[in-house]
Order: structure tokens, then C-alpha cells, then sequence
């Protein structure tokens, strides 16, 4: 290969060890990911956008008896779909969609692009990310008291959202 381009460190580091020559880049703000969203018209706890396999569906019928979601999940598209569904919801939701170490930096970067809380469920390579900083970790066991400590306190979560925006804005494609 002339180049591999990765998005994970891990990967980076395992294919320079191997003698490959890779190039880490991190997906980052990305202006045509920021909608406009108007931050007056909070309908919904959270918004999660995805597939719902099953892994996924297990956990969200578990937080659907304690908060709101934004009702459409699958099949969101469009700059003014998405600009809706961020628009009425108070954070964002991103779940592994199995038992994998992936991380998906277009999702990542497109909620924090609309200075939106995200909540997620890995804290594997999230490079430049940090749990706890620029994004509220979850798991299974402590999902619900996390997500509603984390919706009962305005400035942490406005704190998450402006710090998950400037470390995409740091690494920016475009």
C-alpha cells in the first residue's frame, strides 16, 4: 500500500509497528454538519439516530421508560430532518452498535458541529475526545441515574457540549 488512513491511534500505532505507512486523521468539525439549531424548543430528553440492531434496541427500551426520545430514530436524513431532531432535544445518544471497539467520528463529529450534549456508552481510542469532558460515558449498569444526573445539571452539560465543539473545531476537516 502506498497509505493507509486510519482514524483510530491504536490502528495508527499497530500499522507503523508492522512497517505500513498510515496517516491518523481524526474527523472533526465539519461546517456543513452545523444546522443552525435553535437551542428554545427542548421537546425530547435525547435524541439517538442509528440502526437499531439489537444490541441497541436493548438499551434504549430500558431508557425509554425513564425519558423522552425524539420519536424517529432510523432512517434521519437531510439538513433539515437532523436540524429538527437536534433542535427538540435536550442531548445526544451514541451506542455501540455491538461489542466492538469502533468509534464512529461522523456521528461524533456531527452532534458536537451542533453544540449538542453527547452521551455515550465507549471510552475505547476516542482520540481527541475525553470521557467525562467532552462527553458523558455510560454503560448499561449506570445509564439511567448518569443520564438524568447529567439532565438535572444545564451547566455541565452546555460545559460538555461547548468542550466537545472546540476539540472538533481543533481538528477540523473542513
Amino acid at each position: 500500500y502506498d497509505l493507509i488512513i486510519t482514524p483510530t491511534r491504536d490502528q495508527h500505532e499497530y500499522l507503523k509497528s508492522k512497517g505500513y505507512p498510515s496517516l491518523l486523521i481524526t474527523m472533526g468539525y465539519i461546517s456543513e454538519f452545523d444546522y443552525g439549531v435553535s437551542y428554545n424548543d427542548l421537546k425530547y430528553d435525547i435524541f439517538f439516530y442509528g440502526q437499531l440492531k439489537p444490541r441497541r434496541r436493548k438499551l434504549i427500551d430500558i431508557l425509554e421508560k425513564h425519558f423522552t426520545f425524539y420519536p424517529k430514530m432510523e432512517n434521519i436524513y437531510g439538513q433539515e430532518e437532523k436540524k429538527l431532531a437536534f433542535s427538540n432535544s435536550r442531548i445526544c445518544l451514541d451506542i455501540k452498535m455491538s461489542e466492538t471497539f469502533a468509534f464512529n467520528w461522523m456521528r461524533f463529529g456531527e452532534i458536537s458541529s451542533n453544540r449538542k450534549p453527547i452521551v455515550a456508552d465507549f471510552s475505547y481510542d476516542t482520540f481527541p475526545y475525553r470521557f467525562n469532558e467532552d462527553y458523558l460515558l455510560i454503560n448499561k449498569d449506570n445509564m439511567v441515574p448518569k443520564i438524568d444526573e447529567f439532565l438535572n445539571n444545564g451547566n455541565l452539560m452546555e460545559q460538555m457540549a461547548i468542550n466537545a465543539y472546540q476539540k472538533s473545531s481543533q481538528y477540523s476537516l473542513g
